[in-house]
């Protein structure tokens, strides 16, 4: 057997800015809650297919960059900022100050996407945003793919072909 692995991928909005906070040694070290929501699919949960109402639960994650990565997430990550996040998960059991067991979810960050395009307010979402590019195809040199011969010049025509021998 070759090894084992244990990743997370989460996908949710931050609940506040980020925190960083340095070690002894100078280490930059960020830290943000993702809340992440699930609603039950149609037919999924206690009363999904009943015709009631499902809630949707949100499950909170404590996420912690290091170094760059928590310069970056300190310097572009915002409260409601949707992100998907990637890295190890720990889960820790403590008793709270009022005397209640909880659970922490903390993800020690691997990977992050920013998912809120640019320009879209904190707490917005997708729905809320232009079209990336305002709707209009990115100006490019046009360059035809495929199609060149050695020299820069184009493929030769093909010949005239009867269209009874072609298979579909």
């Amino acid at each position: 057997m070759a090894g084992s692995l244990k990743k997370i991928f989460i996908i949710g909005n931050l609940g506040s800015d980020p925190v960083m906070r340095y070690t002894q040694d100078g280490t930059p070290v960020a830290s943000f809650n993702v809340a992440v929501n699930e609603r039950p699919r149609r037919g999924q949960g206690p009363e999904g297919g009943q015709g009631g109402q499902a809630e949707e639960t949100t499950t909170w994650f404590r996420v912690s960059a290091w170094r760059r990565q928590a310069e970056i997430a300190n310097d572009l990550l915002k409260k409601g900022t949707s992100v998907f996040v990637s890295g190890s998960l720990t889960v820790r059991e403590f008793t709270g100050n009022d005397g209640v067991k909880r659970t922490s979810l903390d993800v020690q960050m691997d990977d992050m996407q920013i998912l809120t395009p640019k320009g879209v307010q904190e707490g917005g979402s997708f729905d809320d945003a232009p079209a990336f590019g305002g709707g209009q195809a990115p100006s490019r040199p046009s360059a035809p793919s495929g199609n060149r011969q050695g020299g820069g010049r184009p493929a030769p025509e093909p010949d005239d072909q009867d269209d009874s021998e072609i298979p579909f």
